[in-house]
């Protein structure tokens, strides 16, 4: 408080003798950002701050300080006064929202109707003329395709190796190419696969049925193949898929 009393050239006793209402607080805010040659953050600008935002999501935490560290640099340098910290962590949240949103309606576009119709067969639990129904849970539902690609291989024998190399031809028969997620950040990439791994294609399904968009992601265990990897994620806005063939 010294420190600071000193650099304006008043007592520090003043700081307890000043009016520090709501009001005062806004109109000395005000006085800060003329001097300054900042102005307030409005609604309307809310869209092109959002665009922006999004074009540089690498990691699906919104709390991540590098997002956050550039976000407040990108407010600084269009001279905006940075909102409060509630609806600037919601923007940022939003900002993730339409990078996987954006992602989703770029990789779907990039599959052919061959693919999208193989990949929903992975993970299909019910069986045929069976009612649709997100919401319920099925008592006995059938295993998918995905569940047994997903198995471990087991003790290692000539059966065993052949049932391998038969879930690794079905998975490139899916005819995925080889840049389909060249230009997705690793760190979502990553998040994509680990969610992939661990949830069961039940849910894979249940959650597709409540999303608009393209049908089913694949996640494959490393140590099956090395170097092939297959990840997906599904949120209830849409389906995310990730595949590294």
């Amino acid at each position: 408080m010294a420190h600071l009393a000193g650099q304006v050239g008043v007592s520090p006793e003043a700081y307890f003798e000043g009016e520090w209402s709501e009001r005062t607080q806004r109109h000395q805010r005000a006085q800060i950002r003329e001097h300054c040659g900042f102005r307030p953050f409005r609604t309307d600008e809310e869209p092109t701050f959002l665009a922006w935002l999004k074009e540089r999501v690498l990691s699906p935490d919104p709390d991540a300080e590098a997002f956050k560290v550039a976000a407040y640099g990108h407010l600084r340098a269009q001279r905006l006064e940075p909102p409060a910290t509630d609806r600037f962590r919601r923007l940022l949240r939003m900002a993730v929202g339409l990078r996987e949103q954006q992602l989703v309606a770029d990789i779907g576009a990039r599959l052919s109707p061959a693919t999208r119709c193989a990949l929903n067969a992975l993970v299909n639990t019910q069986a045929p003329g069976q009612p649709v129904d997100a919401d319920q849970i099925l008592l006995f539902p059938i295993r998918s395709e995905l569940a047994a690609v997903k198995d471990d291989a087991g003790v290692a024998s000539v059966e065993t190796v052949l049932d391998e190399i038969a879930k690794l031809r079905q998975l490139r028969a899916l005819e995925l190419h080889e840049g389909l997620f060249r230009d997705v950040p690793a760190k979502l990439v990553t998040h994509y696969r680990q969610r992939a791994a661990s949830e069961p294609p039940r849910e894979l399904r249940r959650q597709y049925e409540r999303a608009p968009a393209v049908r089913v992601g694949h996640g494959i265990p490393r140590r099956y193949f090395a170097g092939f990897s297959t990840f997906a994620r599904l949120r209830p806005f849409g389906l995310v898929l990730a595949f590294n063939l």
